[in-house]
Parts: structure tokens; sequence; C-alpha cells
């Protein structure tokens, strides 16, 4: 049978990127490590259970994909997008009204998301591993969208050229793994709700990342310390080329770390007040 059923677990920022917290696991006997393939035929397995409101599906295709969205998409309120990799238009999406969770892992072809305004209760949104998608155009448009998530979770990190103007959007969490540059993240930093942001710690240089925290005092995040630890005691300096420590208890990494958040707290207090051309203009001046 193509529908595994699978813990039906509550949805949270933590948790709504992860296919198996979505209830029923939707798939086509031709199923392979790329995701395979789903027949219409095989879909329509749905509609032999109403009581299904979260769903994942693998093995999608353009045609069996809008197939998917027009004949069934209105029942869920979660979707989570799982190795569909070969569809290019994600407009279908933009009918579902009632939606409040869409996730995408992998997809190859799509290089533009779609006009979320009809998606009134989207409220969560992930988009990992799309290998052409360079503008997130579109996420703007979504009404009640608090949480997003992007970028890679098993390819050589994204790279996207524009995020737009986020100052009327109502996002709360933002999490990342990819190359999105100063300007963008500024862009994103502008959601006035902005409670919560997490990118890898060497992405920027630790002189804007001293700015997002000296700058934006309420905003939380793991990234947004000086230097991160592990359970192990390992760990890294926070910030582009910023070294890793092996130990945080041998007194050679420690007098390591002890100096870089000396070093933080001194920046912070430095950049504190400027604006966003001027820490960029120190950050030049820097390379």
């Amino acid at each position: 049978m193509p529908l595994k059923f699978e813990d039906y677990k509550e949805l949270t920022y933590g948790s709504f990127t992860y296919r198996c917290n979505y209830q029923a696991f939707l798939y086509g006997e031709a199923t392979d490590i790329g995701g395979g393939t789903v027949t219409k035929e095989e879909i329509d397995i749905i509609a032999e259970h109403p009581g299904l409101d979260r769903i994942s599906v693998a093995g999608l295709h353009q045609d069996t994909f809008d197939y998917f969205v027009h004949t069934y998409g209105h029942r869920f309120k979660a979707i989570y997008f799982f190795k569909n990799k070969t569809v290019a238009d994600l407009s279908a999406l933009a009918e579902l009204e009632n939606i409040e969770v869409i996730g995408y892992f992998l997809n190859q072809r799509a290089d533009k998301l779609w006009n979320m305004s009809g998606n009134k209760r989207l409220k969560m949104l992930e988009i990992s591993d799309f290998s052409r998608l360079k503008d997130f155009s579109g996420i703007e448009t979504a009404p009640a969208l608090e949480a997003l998530e992007f970028g890679n979770k098993i390819w050589a990190r994204t790279v996207l050229d524009n995020v737009p103007n986020m100052s009327g959007a109502r996002l709360k969490y933002v999490s990342y793994n990819a190359d999105i540059g100063l300007d963008n993240t500024y862009r994103l930093l502008q959601a006035p709700d902005l409670k919560k942001l997490n990118f890898a710690k060497n992405a920027y240089p630790v002189e804007f990342v001293a700015w997002i925290c000296s700058n934006y005092p309420g905003l939380e995040g793991f990234c947004l310390k000086p230097y991160v630890e592990f359970d192990d005691g390992s760990g890294f300096i926070t910030g582009k080329r910023k070294p890793h420590f092996s130990d945080i208890n041998n007194e050679k990494d420690k007098k390591k770390v002890d100096k870089a958040v000396r070093r933080f707290e001194e920046m912070k207090e430095k950049v504190r007040g400027l604006s966003f051309a001027e820490i960029v203009g120190i950050i030049d001046r820097a390379v």
C-alpha cells in the first residue's frame, strides 16, 4: 500500500521540517532513493482516508503534482513535499487557502516560488535543496507566515541573489543554511516581529554578527553568540574563517575562547548604533 501511517506529532518551528512528523507518507510502488514516481491512481488512495489532515508525499512530477494539489490539497492543513525534484512550476500551491504548513525538500527544476497571498493561513514554510532557485520573491506576499527555513540539508549551500523586502512580514522565526549576502540578511532583519534567527556560525564576518547582536538586542539564536560549544567540549568561534577548538576545558582552548568572547563584547560596543551602510563599510575595509 503506498500510504504509510506514522507518528502524529505536533508541528512546531523545530519539528515541521521533518517528514516523519506528518501523520502519513504517500509514495509510489516505484519509489527509490530519488523519490521515484507516484501515479494518479496511487494518489487517489487519499479518498479512502477522510481523517487525514497532514501528509507527506514523494515521487510527484509536474502532472501529478498539479493533480495532487488541485484534487486533494484543500483537505490538508500541512503538506511535506519530499523528493519531488522534477516539479518546475509551483504555482498550483497558490490556491491552498487552508494550508498552515508547507515543507518542500529537494527540487532541481523550480527557479521561482509562487504568489502566496492566497495562502491566508500559511504559518510555516520550508524550502530546502532547491538547486535552481536564486530569488525568494513570493515569501513577502504570505499574510500570516511566521516561520521560514531554507537552504540546504544535504548539498552545498544555497546561494540566493534576492530576498525581498520583509518589512511588512509577520516572520518570527528564520533559520537557514545558505549564502544570501549581507544585504539580503538585512532585509530579513527588517521583519518587525522577528524573534529568532539561526544561520551557520561561519556565514558572516564577526563584525556583522556583533552588529546584529548589538542593534537587535531582542533577537535570539545559536549563531548570535561569540562561540558555539558542543556536548563533547569542542566547538567553533563565531565568524567567517574563525577557528575550531577541540576542548573548551583544555587550558589553551579556554584561553582562545575567552579572548574571542572579550573581543566580541568589545566589538558589540564599537558597532552599537551604526547603520547597515556603516557596518558594511567597516567590513569592506577589513577585507
